[in-house]
């Protein structure tokens, strides 16, 4: 998986929504729901999602909690 790295801010690595579906095997449909209900923190680049991987463990580590 092919990460987004900006030298301004080392270690914030972006994934889209298309590389969050493959990672977690899941719908884009699923993925947009949880932004909309405020259950999965993403950034908007203009129309477009992105997702910290930073945010992304910690969503992952609540829902296993």
């Amino acid at each position: 998986m092919k990460s987004t790295e900006t030298s301004e801010f080392p270690g914030l690595q972006l994934i889209d929504v298309d590389q969050l579906c493959t990672l977690w095997g899941v719908k884009k449909s699923w993925v947009y729901d949880q932004v909309e209900a405020g259950r999965l923190p993403a950034l908007r680049l203009g129309k477009q999602l992105r997702f910290r991987e930073a945010d992304l463990a910690s969503y992952l580590a609540a829902a296993v909690a």
